[in-house]
């Protein structure tokens, strides 16, 4: 029986990989530009991390962890997001002092045990943007805006900007009552999913994906209607900034995010072209988390998008990788054969793609091979060539075909000559 990949969890295959590629690098200089530092956190993270962070009764938790128990007992998981992954490290290695702002962005795989989907599988990959130490709204709109950067530098136009505030410590008890209030009347509709949320965190039944609870939820009590007047002031000032940076934007009453550290404002970015599951990507600001690691109190806002959902997304749009065309070494002997691997090592150290094709036999079947991988150059070498010390160099577009000395910086200068 042939042994296959787990199901959830893709490879990414050589035709697909140039694409993740060129997103990486479109995120990095995006990221850089905007005085962001990379962070890698581990895919295993202790449970706790989790459970504290994103909610004991969230999905996430509840249904969705790949949990597992190591050597010495301790309960581990594979990260089902980031963010609490790179605020444990924020603690953790003091990476922030008092009054100072940190920037940072990460990617990577992320694990979450959920039905395999359009742009989501349990095994997905997301990058993200975590500012930590700020607590101006105007940085609120900033990164939305990076957001939005990073989509149009990917070729995405098609996509919508939904924010809202879900207010703080201050506002959140009396909106949460009267939520409370407003799903215990309507008890004999919402999932039992949504009866346990409404004891641990009422806000989640907004978040709900069952038909009847995302219908009836659509008129309950909103956020906004609650918020006290610092936190109607910061989103007040976040929509400004929106304003002032040129992005589209819409206000979304509804709109909740599904993990517990979340307040002020959230916000979403969807796209038509992925179907129903069409969010690309999400955030907004948490300015507990560094508390809830032992740090002092830290503000700080930022967003994850997935990978996979950026280039369905994308589409034709996306920008193509740069095409990267080899110089083929064609050996007509075995003493060629041999002498090829020192002329491919040198090419590939002074940074010129070379293959040298050691499975092939004949010059036809190498040639053929070379044509196959595009090759802009081939490099030929036989007896004839050994003992007048050349190699002949040919051009595949044009068919110039010229001896070139057999010397690393001879056949380097050669070929990398227009």
């Amino acid at each position: 029986m042939a042994a296959k990949g787990v199901k959830g969890m893709p490879d990414i295959l050589p035709v697909d990989s140039p694409r993740w590629n060129v997103l990486e690098q479109v995120a990095h200089g995006v990221f850089a530009g905007a005085g962001l530092s990379e962070i890698r956190t581990p895919v295993l993270e202790s449970r706790d991390v989790f459970v504290r962070t994103v909610g004991e009764s969230s999905d996430i938790v509840r249904k969705e962890m790949y949990s597992l128990e190591d050597g010495g007992g301790r309960q581990l998981v594979l990260r089902p997001e980031c963010t609490a992954s790179v605020a444990r490290a924020v603690v953790e290695h003091k990476l922030i002092g008092s009054g100072e702002e940190l920037r940072l962005w990460y990617r990577g795989p992320m694990f979450r045990y959920e039905r395999p989907q359009k742009g989501r599988q349990r095994q997905f990959f997301q990058l993200g943007v975590e500012v930590f130490g700020n607590p101006d709204p105007l940085l609120d709109a900033e990164v939305i805006g990076l957001n939005v950067q990073l989509l149009n530098a990917l070729g995405i136009t098609d996509f919508q900007v939904k924010v809202n505030s879900i207010g703080d410590s201050a506002s959140r008890p009396a909106y949460q009552q009267a939520l409370v209030a407003y799903a215990t009347d309507n008890d004999s509709v919402i999932c039992d999913d949504c009866r346990q949320r409404r004891q641990i965190n009422p806000l989640r039944m907004l978040d709900c994906k069952v038909p009847d609870c995302r219908k009836l939820f659509a008129d309950a009590p909103k956020p906004l209607d609650y918020l006290d007047p610092g936190s109607r002031e910061h989103f007040d000032k976040v929509c400004g900034g929106l304003d002032t940076l040129g992005v589209p934007w819409e206000l979304d009453p509804s709109l909740v995010r599904g993990l517990d550290y979340y307040t002020r404002t959230v916000f979403e970015i969807t796209s038509t072209a992925l179907g129903a599951q069409d969010a690309i990507s999400a955030g907004g600001r948490y300015d507990t988390l560094i508390e809830d690691f032992g740090g002092s109190a830290t503000p700080a806002f930022g967003f994850a998008a997935g990978y996979e959902r950026l280039l369905l997304a994308a589409a034709d749009a996306f920008p193509e990788p740069e095409p990267t065309r080899p110089v083929a070494w064609i050996a007509l002997d075995d003493e060629a054969r041999i002498e090829g691997l020192a002329v491919v090592s040198a090419l590939r150290a002074a940074g010129v793609p070379a293959i040298h094709f050691l499975h092939k036999g004949s010059m036809k079947a190498q040639m053929r091979a070379a044509n196959n991988v595009d090759a802009a150059a081939v490099l030929i070498r036989g007896s004839d060539d050994r003992q007048t010390g050349v190699v002949q160099l040919k051009r595949m577009d044009s068919g110039e075909q010229v001896q070139v000395a057999m010397a690393p910086g001879q056949i380097l200068a050669a070929v990398q000559a227009d």
